[in-house]
């Protein structure tokens, strides 16, 4: 840790009485997180620290958010425990897990277009809940998604709703984020629906699948410009081919016009999951099988 993170996990323990941090785990543009003990529960948690905005700056009660985000409870989101202020900073305590990130994972494993799916699922899964309860993502990327022993959770769920009144329909855009995760109507700061979030994750699926991004190489801004700008990549022109009904999710997926995707993650998650089922049938019919009259060979007599 730097001199800056020694300090404040000295100062943090000193006046906070419930939580106490151990080591930073990471560190980003969006803040630092940090492994930590709740005193109370006695067990580990993970506490990221965000630093305020001015649209933040004037919360008065970041536990009314804790409640909004505390609704989140699926085993495909990490669980939101509290909400802190501290040193004109918002402190998001999260449940510890030790697994690796999509983007690590992806590095470092070797995964069939089956598995893949089945990942995929997890998340749409995941979706389907925040939206059901009102929350957007708003930064759906690969570094914010863990996974551990083939179960994947969503983490950084709900800072959007931290960063913006949820009863403004998400009109401003998060001072936040990877510019290259964001859908166009982030990027241009027009409105936004729970849309943009599948947007997004048809970014993060074609880029799981096919290991390029969509809107092509470059730095953040130059692919955040593609995504204003250009269409994305056909899905039909990956390699090797995928089958036909998930080329067409993804393109769906892709449209610049939120008119144009599917009209919510439960839609998704319906169609993905009819494209799992498809390829699981097309693998068992491809399995090479003995004919019958091989299987019933006579035995051999003895002389």
């Amino acid at each position: 840790m730097s001199l800056e993170q020694e300090k404040t996990v000295l100062q943090f323990n000193k006046v906070t009485a419930n939580y106490k941090l151990i080591k930073l785990l990471s560190q980003g543009g969006m803040g630092c997180v940090y492994l930590a003990e709740d005193i109370r529960l006695k067990r580990y948690v993970a506490i990221k620290f965000l630093k305020l905005t001015e649209s933040t700056a004037q919360l008065s009660d970041p536990l009314v958010e804790a409640q909004l985000l505390a609704r989140l409870n699926h085993p495909n989101i990490v669980q939101i425990h509290d909400v802190l202020l501290y040193d004109k900073q918002i402190c998001i305590v999260m449940e510890y897990l030790k697994g690796k990130t999509l983007q690590q994972f992806q590095h470092q494993h070797i995964t069939t277009l089956s598995e893949k799916l089945a990942l995929l699922a997890q998340l749409c899964d995941g979706l389907v809940h925040a939206h059901s309860e009102g929350v957007m993502h708003c930064d759906l990327k690969p570094a914010n998604i863990l996974i551990d022993k083939q179960k994947l959770k969503i983490t950084d769920f709900g800072i959007a709703t931290l960063q913006s009144d949820p009863a403004n329909q998400q009109t401003e855009i998060p001072s936040f984020g990877s510019a290259s995760a964001m859908s166009p109507e982030l990027l241009n700061k027009q409105p936004l629906d729970f849309r943009s979030d599948l947007f997004s994750f048809g970014m993060l699926a074609f880029q799981f699948i096919s290991g390029r991004h969509p809107f092509g190489n470059g730095s953040s801004q130059a692919i955040a410009h593609n995504i204003s700008n250009t269409k994305a990549m056909d899905a039909y022109e990956i390699t090797p081919k995928l089958p036909n009904e998930l080329c067409d999710l993804l393109n769906q997926l892709l449209q610049r016009k939120k008119e144009r995707r599917p009209a919510d993650a439960a839609t998704t998650a319906r169609k993905l999951k009819n494209v799992i089922i498809a390829l699981t049938q097309q693998e068992i019919l491809a399995q090479a099988t003995l004919p019958i009259e091989q299987l019933a060979k006579p035995k051999k007599t003895a002389i």
